[in-house]
Order: C-alpha cells, then structure tokens, then sequence
C-alpha cells in the first residue's frame, strides 16, 4: 500500500571539525526511531575553543549500523563552509605524519564498533585556519538512509581534525549511546509526485523511498478533477529498500490553457491498492524564457535542470565547474517552444560548485549547484 512522506536529511552541527583546540560537543539532536528506507536528520553542536598556526583538515567519525547510506557530508559555519570526502581505512589523512593518519582502525581500536556497526570516516576537502576567536561554532550536515536489520541502535559522533593528540582529551570529542530504533519496511513510500508540460505533452515524474510488493502504478487522469480513466500503466520495482524514480508521459492532445487532473493507483501484487493525492497540471505554452534551480540540489550524482522556451530557437545548456571549464554539454540542437527538462549525470565529478548556462538567442542566464558525494 502507498505511503505518502517527505524524506528528511540527517544533519549535523560540528565546529571541531577545522583546527587543533578544545572540541565540546554541546549538543546532538537525533530521532529516537526511524523506518528502514527513511532518511533522518542528527544535528550535532560543538564548540572550538583555541587557535591553531597551520591549517588542517577536520575529522568527523560517524558509527553507524553496517549497510546504512551516508549520502553526504557538510558543513557551515563561523569559519566558512565546505563539504567533507569519504576517508577509506587504507587512505591516509591530508596531514600525514601526525599520531593518526588511518583514522577508521584507529578509531574501532579505541571505540570498538561490534559486529553490527561500523566506524565511517569523513575529512574536510580542504586544510582550515581558526582564527584567534574563541567559541566559534560550525554546522555539519549529514545526509544518511536507514538500512536493515530492524533493532535498537546506539550510534556515535567523533570530532577533530588531522592534528589529534589522543594525549590530549580537549583535542577530540566524542558523543556515544545516541540510541535509535528501526523498525520494518514500510510498504510503499511515496516521496514526491509532480507534472509538467514538455513538448511532448505532459511528463509525470514520481519516486518511492521504500517499496514492499509493488505491482506498479495506473496513471489515471481527470479534466474535471473528480471523473479519473486510466491512461496508463508502469510496472512496480516489487520489494525494494533503494530509492525508485519513475516518469510517465501523456501524449493526449490538450487544448491551450487547460488545467488537467493526475493521480496514482498503486497496486500490489495481490490486488490491494491505494490512491496517491491529486495533483493539477496546467497546460499552456510558456510566455518567457525562464532557467529552474536544478532539483534536487544539493545533488549526488545526477540532478535535473529545467527551462521553459516561448518561440523556437537554438538552445545550449553547458555546465562548468568553478574555474569556468566546461565539463558537460547538456543540450546544443533547436527546440521547439515549450518547457523542458535536462539530466545532468556527475558521477564521474568531484563533489564542489558547479554552474549551468542556458543561452538561447540573446537570452543567457547562470544558476549555480552543489555536488556533494
């Protein structure tokens, strides 16, 4: 049966994170249950107090139940803002030379994990200086996905930077016995459900968090939003713990300045079903050029990028990194007037800032996005 949940994001609050000093976790803020396939928020505070000559990278161990996704890692703060890299067991931190350089068996010698959890390991993606202030503050956010097993929990948060003296207990922190309980599947998850016109027609795109007997979805439409027909039909991933992204594409002809009704009929392999809210599309060609914040953003790999034409013209869509280089031409053919919508793939992209041009005759607009891995 369909669920319908807004998928939240873990996040994390960490000064510590940049320079030598003292590190106090001051708080932790983390769901006391979640569902297997949800994505949950822990916001962690700590507080800096010291000042450190030489850059170094931060340090951020997270304990988690093996299996579970950490989608992503960053932070903001009062000294800046960056994202942080996964740090494999066999890699070296930025700071070789220090008492610690392979931080994952480091950690597991001095916080043994168990046989159901692991000690996961992030540095910042570049060296940081503290200033001479005391008490700064830094905001880390952690995008993870619950996985299986169900069961109770007790998860960690270490912080420091590559300069650690585990001689010194003001140089690190640690918050243990955070506990949290998972508990089953939950059926079908439906997490986003949205419409727009293209020159095809109108495109349905939709995505499940979680899925448990999933036949697959009839698309059903109305013009009065009360009288829905069937107009189509996509198959289900069955049982699933991974994120599912489905699209539809109704090709009717619709008159001009139309407003057309959706919704879902999710079926199970042994005939139950449930009903998805209504959404409404409404069908009218574009009046200008516009260029849409990519969505989802942050991103990790691929996001979507769309951008509405008023007449026909040559359209180009580039992507470039920070230094202005191009690294992905999305579009470069003549359009239609309409709306559309262009993938972009970055999973062979570092994590960072990139930028996205639309130039379509005399009409060019920039937007930026993050990639965070």
């Amino acid at each position: 049966m369909l669920q319908k949940k807004t998928i939240k994001f873990i996040a994390i609050s960490l000064l510590a994170i940049v320079l030598s000093g003292c590190f106090t976790i001051i708080l932790v803020i983390q769901p006391s249950s979640a569902m297997i396939g949800e994505a949950i928020s822990v916001k962690v505070d700590v507080v800096l107090d010291g000042t450190e000559a030489n850059p170094k990278c931060g340090i951020v161990g997270i304990m988690v139940p093996n299996g579970w996704n950490i989608d992503s890692v960053y932070f903001v703060g009062d000294i800046g803002q960056d994202y942080f890299i996964f740090l494999p067991p066999d890699v070296p931190d930025c700071n070789t030379g220090g008492q610690v350089d392979f931080w994952t068996d480091s950690l597991e010698a001095r916080y043994p994990s168990g046989t159901d959890m692991e000690w996961r390991v992030y540095q910042s993606s570049q060296q940081w200086i503290k200033s001479d202030a005391a008490d700064d503050t830094v905001s880390i956010t952690i995008e993870m996905t619950v996985k299986p097993p169900e069961g109770n929990f007790d998860l960690s948060y270490f912080v420091t930077n590559a300069g650690l003296d585990f001689s010194d207990p003001t140089w690190f922190d640690i918050s243990q016995g955070n506990s949290i309980n998972i508990s089953g599947i939950i059926p079908v998850e439906l997490t986003s459900f949205s419409g727009m016109v293209t020159q095809d027609g109108i495109k349905l795109d939709w995505t499940t968090a979680t899925e448990t007997n999933n036949r697959g979805f009839e698309i059903e439409r109305a013009t009065d939003g009360k009288t829905f027909t069937k107009v189509g039909f996509v198959e289900g991933n069955g049982t699933s713990t991974e994120r599912n992204d489905y699209s539809f594409v109704d090709h009717s002809n619709f008159r001009q300045n139309s407003v057309v009704y959706y919704r879902l009929k999710q079926v199970d392999y042994d005939g139950t079903f449930s009903y998805s809210d209504v959404i409404n599309i409404e069908y009218n060609l574009p009046a200008d050029f516009t260029l849409g914040q990519n969505y989802p953003n942050p991103f990790n790999p691929s996001t979507k990028i769309q951008y509405t034409l008023p007449v026909n013209g040559v359209v180009s869509l580039i992507v470039y990194d920070n230094l202005g280089t191009e690294v992905a031409n999305l579009v470069n053919e003549t359009k239609v007037a309409g709306r559309y919508e262009a993938d972009f793939n970055a999973v062979n992209l570092s994590s960072g800032v990139y930028f996205y041009r639309l130039t379509v005759g005399s009409f060019v607009d920039t937007k930026k996005m993050l990639l965070l891995k």
